[in-house]
């Protein structure tokens, strides 16, 4: 649930409220965003909610993808399923997941 606080400003004397959305998840990017006053506290809300399902879903870039950015194929799959190719050459790995291959 992303943070909504109330934010004043003075200029030319007078002061004004908006509205200050801050996003924080382990493991994403921290989002946020001001908003200009007479702006509702629930489209503030909204916003900041629909930004946390973007990071979830994989709409908005992550570390992880910024790390993977430009890896090969081959060395991300050794990463993720932790195949080494001298078992995938003798056959270990298809062996061990049972594809039925002998």
């Amino acid at each position: 649930m992303p943070t909504v606080r109330k934010r004043y400003r003075t200029r030319n004397g007078k002061r004004t409220a908006h509205w200050q959305v801050i996003g924080r998840q382990k493991g994403y990017p921290t989002f946020s965003k001001v908003f200009p006053e007479g702006t509702p506290k629930r489209d503030a809300l909204a916003w900041g909610s629909e930004e946390e399902r973007k990071q979830l879903l994989g709409d908005v870039p992550t570390l992880k993808r910024k790390e993977w950015q430009g890896e090969r194929w081959s060395r991300l799959s050794e990463q993720i399923f932790r195949i080494d190719k001298w078992s995938l050459c003798r056959g270990q790995a298809a062996k061990r997941s049972g594809s039925g291959v002998k």
